[in-house]
């Protein structure tokens, strides 16, 4: 364990540019499993170049056009072999074992280590075992907890148990208050048992979204109609797990919209609907129940067109900032196009004026943009991370 010292380094975007690989801490395994994507078709990216002026483009990772979703849809080819954020990366390696590094004050990392809750200064430098037998892994952006899925479906949590996300009671814990997030005060601090018969899961923020092998869509935890804590409106909050929907075959979370395909290509969303990315007009900002909102639906990314992240290895002085992750809701459709809603997707505007009272800052201040819930067509650019000294 190491205090963290020396200069900062910032994940900047850059396109075209080469791929990061080969930087793993010495001593430490660096195998990274094979990507998901197959290489002997492609998603077609684009539109044609007459109507390129008049569609918004976005980043996505190196590769990504490569992807092949046509066909029968195979839920393995969405396994998250490679994760990384701001506070952790996690891997797994061609042996099935899920490998962990980084900070560990929300117990993330499962090493049943008490002492590290809330010591932000201090990391895990060296690669930690935490699992064997594991095919897909994702976590919190905030690292406040990680979840994996094992060969035969069961689904391990450990971290912190907000909103009863390691499915440890906080009913009745006189200290909770649905307004407030008080990460690192009730913590699952080695792998648990959270449900079996599992197909997949999507790590958001706040919340966990499982699909169960007989196509059960379940949501927990806590989402609101903006990503800002201190401005939002009353959350939308499950304690246990919620029956979303029925009959899916895919799930995809962003940090606080959530997403699921049917098996009839139809797409439903929930969540976070502040800019329109769940594709529907909502009352508030939140939509509170899976809503269908397009059909003919191939795949779909919320708010970011990643599956595995780019870079092979973690740094404490990384500075996490992810230029491909918007306020949008990605679809690839049957017609081989993609297509989003969301910020600056229309004309519609949204202006939110939030008081410094409210979010602590020096002075008031004003959210304000343009939206959009039809979908519509994008232009899709190729990039990579390469890190660069700030």
């Amino acid at each position: 364990m190491h205090i963290l010292k020396g200069k900062r380094i910032a994940a900047v975007l850059i396109a075209g540019a080469f791929l990061l690989t080969g930087c793993g801490q010495k001593g430490t395994p660096s195998q990274i499993s094979e990507p998901v994507s197959e290489k002997n078709a492609e998603i077609s990216p684009t539109v044609e170049q007459e109507d390129a002026e008049e569609v918004k483009s976005f980043y996505a990772p190196e590769g990504f056009s490569e992807q092949d979703w046509s066909g029968d849809f195979n839920i393995s080819k969405c396994y998250i072999t490679n994760k990384l954020t701001g506070l952790n990366r996690f891997y797994i390696d061609e042996n099935h074992v899920l490998w962990g590094c980084g900070r560990n004050e929300y117990g993330q990392l499962g090493l049943n280590d008490p002492q590290d809750t809330d010591d932000t200064g201090q990391y895990y430098e060296d690669y930690q075992k935490i699992a064997e037998h594991v095919v897909h892994v994702d976590c919190s952006v905030n690292g406040y907890f990680m979840v994996y899925l094992t060969e035969n479906g069961d689904l391990y949590g450990v971290g912190d148990n907000m909103d009863g996300l390691m499915m440890n009671d906080v009913s009745e814990d006189p200290e909770y208050d649905i307004y407030t997030i008080n990460p690192g005060e009730n913590i699952q601090y080695t792998p648990k048992l959270l449900m079996s018969d599992v197909s997949y899961v999507s790590a958001g923020m706040y919340s966990l979204s499982v699909l169960k092998n007989n196509g059960d869509v379940y949501w927990w935890g806590r989402t609101y109609g903006i990503n800002r804590v201190d401005v939002a409106e009353e959350p939308m909050i499950y304690k246990t797990p919620h029956l979303m929907l029925e009959n899916a075959k895919y799930i995809s979370s962003g940090d606080t919209t959530m997403t699921a395909i049917t098996n009839d290509n139809e797409l439903y969303t929930w969540g976070n609907n502040f800019w329109g990315q769940c594709g529907i007009e909502s009352e508030g900002y939140c939509v509170e129940e899976a809503q269908k909102v397009a059909d003919d639906v191939s795949m779909v990314w919320a708010e970011k067109m990643v599956l595995n992240d780019v870079a092979d290895h973690w740094s404490p002085y990384w500075e996490m900032n992810y230029e491909y992750n918007y306020d949008n809701l990605f679809i690839l459709k049957d017609d081989g196009k993609m297509y989003a809603c969301g910020k600056n997707m229309g004309t519609e505007q949204r202006t939110l004026d939030i008081s410094a009272e409210d979010s602590g800052a020096p002075e008031d201040q004003e959210i304000k943009g343009q939206y959009g819930v039809e979908f519509c067509p994008i232009q899709v650019e190729e990039a990579t991370f390469v890190p660069k000294e700030g």
